[in-house]
C-alpha cells in the first residue's frame, strides 16, 4: 500500500507540479475564491489551504478540470443538460410528423455532449480494428 502512495507524488510537490503543468487555470480558480497564486505559503493561502481547493473544487466550476481533461470534464450545470434533452425531445417531436418518420428514416441526432460518445448502431458489424478505436483501446 505504501509503494503505491510513493509512486504519486502528493503534498507540496504534487501541487508545485499541478501548478506548473496548469498555472492560469490555478490562478482562475483561486481567483473566484478571491485568491491570489501569489498568496501562497503565507497566512492568506497556506498549502494546505491550496490543496483543499484543488481536491474539492466542485468540478462543473474548476477551471483546472476542464484543462485536464476537456473530453471527461463535466459539460456545464444540470440546467445546460436539461435544455440539450429537451432540444432533443423537440428535434424528435418534429421528426416524428415528417414522413420520414412514418419510413424510420432520417432520424435527427442528439446534440452532442462533451465525454460521451455518440451512439453509432448499423446493421454491418464493425471491423475489429475500427471497433478497438470507438471502444478507445
Amino acid at each position: 500500500m505504501a509503494e503505491g502512495r510513493r509512486r504519486r507524488r502528493g503534498g507540496i510537490f504534487g501541487l508545485c507540479e499541478l501548478i506548473d503543468q496548469y498555472a492560469g487555470a490555478v490562478e482562475y480558480d483561486l481567483i473566484r475564491h478571491g485568491l491570489r497564486l501569489r498568496q501562497l505559503g503565507t497566512s492568506k493561502l497556506t498549502w494546505r489551504d491550496m490543496l483543499v481547493i484543488v481536491e474539492n473544487q466542485p468540478a462543473q466550476d474548476a477551471a483546472i478540470a476542464a484543462v485536464k481533461a476537456p473530453n471527461d470534464a463535466p459539460w456545464g450545470s444540470l440546467d445546460t443538460h436539461l435544455l440539450a434533452e429537451a432540444v432533443d425531445m423537440l428535434h424528435l417531436l418534429w421528426w416524428g410528423k415528417t414522413k420520414d418518420a412514418s419510413k424510420n428514416r432520417g432520424r435527427p441526432k442528439p446534440v452532442e455532449r462533451p465525454g460521451r460518445r455518440p451512439e453509432r448502431m448499423g446493421s454491418k458489424p464493425l471491423p475489429l480494428d475500427e471497433m478497438k478505436s470507438w471502444l478507445g483501446w
